[in-house]
């Protein structure tokens, strides 16, 4: 990882999936591809996907995103494997067969998206869905700043605990990007 950091190798990939509920899976995948470098955008990618009809939704899961079977935006959307295949041909421009790399990047990432991203390409749709080629790296933000007890961005920070008391659970990612 260092040397390809120093040689500026690295491009960010910032991942985010919602899901319908742990059995049915995404019903939206969203990046954005930045070189961490100059902080250009170099990429993004939105979409809604439809997980089929039969799909069971979670009302916690709707409770957070607020998309439901019935949404227009997800009656009108893609299945996941031609959605996947979109995402996929999105990012893998910008790493520009390997002279690039990516990292992806998700905020709490190890227990949610990047768990979902293993179970789409390794589990629920191997040889359709295929892994992100050329993206050997992961960062999770939260864990990092988790070890940092004085950042303003650490739950358990003074300054946290001050704007939003004790016992939060977390914050939306506009108070994130505004500390940033």
């Amino acid at each position: 990882l260092q040397s390809d950091w120093d040689e500026k190798k690295i491009v960010h990939i910032h991942l985010d999936i919602e899901t319908a509920s742990p059995t049915a899976g995404p019903c939206q995948l969203s990046a954005i591809v930045v070189d961490p470098f100059t902080s250009r955008t170099l990429g993004e990618f939105y979409e809604y996907i439809n997980p089929g009809d039969d799909a069971i939704w979670s009302d916690e899961c709707t409770a957070v995103h607020k998309l439901h079977s019935n949404h227009p935006k997800i009656m009108k959307a893609r299945p996941l494997v031609e959605v996947w295949a979109a995402f996929k041909a999105e990012v893998e421009q910008h790493l520009h067969g390997g002279a690039r790399l990516g990292m992806l990047v998700a905020w709490n990432g190890k227990g949610c998206d990047i768990e979902w991203f293993f179970k789409i390409t390794e589990v629920l749709h191997v040889g359709t869905c295929l892994p992100l080629e050329h993206t050997p790296y992961f960062w999770d933000p939260k864990h990092t700043i988790s070890h940092y007890k004085t950042c303003p961005l650490n739950l358990k920070s003074a300054k946290m605990r001050e704007q939003y008391g004790v016992g939060h659970p977390g914050y939306g990612l506009q108070h994130l990007w505004c500390k940033i």
